[in-house]
């Protein structure tokens, strides 16, 4: 593995970082989240508003009617949901735009016309034009503008003073590498200003395997899985390229992003500039797959979802486990070990599709295995094996859509000749993903075949959102790559 390998993305810490992590000692934090969603309150609540009472006034100055009431409010809803989703689209709500940049008025100012227009195309294709006035939609596009932007010029002045007091949520680093350029990072007095909080540190001495530095890479991995960093601040020279592609490869299981810290000599040559934590060039060499709230919001789909499945399938988890018990003796229920998040092991659950066999070592599932049952060919091939895993989404270790967990001997074989397979441990796995609904699933006999099923896997971490989970969960069901391979 060499760190040339990983999509190197140079940005400012303001750009890279999620700012989500901990409060400051002895003060309550404002999670950016609630922030977020109330200057969207506000903004909707302004320019609705703003619109209904433009038309109100137009109608009684121009035509004498105070009758259309109504008539206004939908207008004026409709323009202000509009107008939000607009702004939440292109980035209006992150907390990098509005308390960490400077205020950016035309950006704004682009997104209110495009809002404005699309309300217009909106009403013309409903054919619902002729109900609203254009000199209405007009006033209040000349009106609103102004007002949007002078509101959000104090807004972002009022979350720039609670940046620099510390009352923003940070985000929680991790520093590893030279002692001396961690003390710099540490006395760097701008880190509360730009959201930082350094939740811990870890110094490396000596060379990569050497004992030492062997052991100290593994506190960093024991440190990260018991604080969850969002970011993990690799310290070291540049022109240390083996210790940074030791560390690069040690940290690839942790859900933590990966920063490489601005060289020394570059700073030098520099002289100013701003990247990560103060330097004029930084580097994040792994993002993180999902911020705090992404996580949140994931896990509550996963238990609603699955609950509500298993609630309504449960006559036919129950016809399942008859026919199997009538087909062929042992357990109705197979499980085995697997890795999960972090290559923590759990055990994870499937309708038994083969003849039970003690003691029996591992083996893949093949073409025509004469290991299968009757029942169990029939299970696999429309996936109503993988039911029972409901139950493990809903103890937290599997997610609906993620990552498939490959058997334990699969994970010790491919991963030292895979590049960057440990980081399909970063999340939890899934019933489902991306590499499924495309076709790989089945016997992985070759490397050839495991790489390809990596690669779907990485895709889906580095493109992740909701409409992707939604997507591969339909395909699941409805695509025929889904079924393809199944055996």
């Amino acid at each position: 593995m060499s760190a040339s390998d990983f999509h190197y993305r140079a940005e400012a810490a303001r750009r890279a970082m999620p700012y989500l992590g901990i409060a400051p000692r002895g003060r309550m934090s404002l999670p950016w989240p609630l922030i977020a969603a109330l200057i969207a309150l506000v903004d909707a609540l302004l320019i609705g508003s703003l619109t209904t009472a433009v038309g109100h006034a137009y109608y009684v100055s121009t035509f004498a009617d105070s009758t259309n009431l109504d008539t206004h409010i939908r207008l004026g809803s409709m323009m202000a949901l509009l107008l939000v989703a607009v702004f939440a689209m292109t980035g209006g709500y992150r907390l990098d735009r509005l308390a960490r940049e400077r205020f950016a008025p035309g950006r704004l100012a682009a997104s209110f016309l495009l809002g404005v227009l699309m309300l217009v195309a909106l009403l013309f294709l409903m054919k619902a034009s002729e109900n609203y006035s254009r000199s209405v939609v007009s006033i209040s596009f000349a009106v609103g503008l102004p007002l949007i932007l002078l509101v959000r010029y104090a807004q972002v002045k009022l979350l720039r003073r609670l940046s620099q007091a510390g009352w923003l949520e940070t985000q929680k680093l991790l520093l590893v590498g030279e002692p001396a350029r961690i003390g710099e990072i540490e006395r760097d007095r701008r880190l509360a200003q730009m959201g930082l909080d350094i939740a811990g540190r870890v110094e490396l001495a000596g060379r990569p395997g050497e004992a030492q530095f062997d052991a100290q890479l593994a506190r960093v991995a024991e440190l990260a899985r018991s604080l969850d960093p969002d970011g993990i601040v690799i310290a070291l020279p540049w022109s240390d390229r083996d210790a940074i592609e030791t560390a690069i490869d040690s940290f690839a299981a942790l859900r933590s992003a990966l920063y490489l810290d601005g060289d020394p000599y570059l700073r030098q040559l520099a002289g100013t500039g701003d990247g990560p934590l103060g330097s004029p060039i930084g580097i994040q060499v792994v993002a993180r797959p999902f911020s705090h709230a992404h996580l949140a919001a994931k896990r509550a789909f996963d238990m609603l979802l699955s609950a509500a499945v298993i609630l309504v399938s449960s006559p036919v988890l129950l016809v399942i486990a008859l026919l199997i018990k009538l087909d062929s003796r042992g357990p109705v229920v197979f499980c085995q070990k697997r890795y999960g998040y972090n290559r923590e092991p759990f055990r994870i659950y499937k309708f038994r599709t083969m003849r039970h066999e003690a003691d029996a070592g591992f083996r893949q599932a093949s073409r025509s295995d004469d290991r299968v049952t009757r029942i169990g060919r029939i299970l696999r091939r429309t996936n109503l094996d993988e039911l029972p895993q409901l139950f493990n989404v809903l103890a937290g270790d599997m997610s609906l859509v993620g990552p498939r967990p490959h058997p334990i001997e699969l994970d010790e074989q491919f991963a030292p000749l895979i590049a960057h397979y440990a980081r399909r441990h970063r999340v939890r796995p899934g019933i489902t993903g991306w590499a499924q609904v495309n076709g790989f699933r089945g016997e992985t006999d070759t490397t050839d075949k495991m790489q390809g099923r990596v690669a779907f896997d990485l895709h889906y971490l580095n493109n992740w959102s909701f409409g992707l989970d939604i997507r591969i969960l339909v395909m699941t069901v409805l695509s025929v790559g889904a079924y393809r391979n199944a055996f």
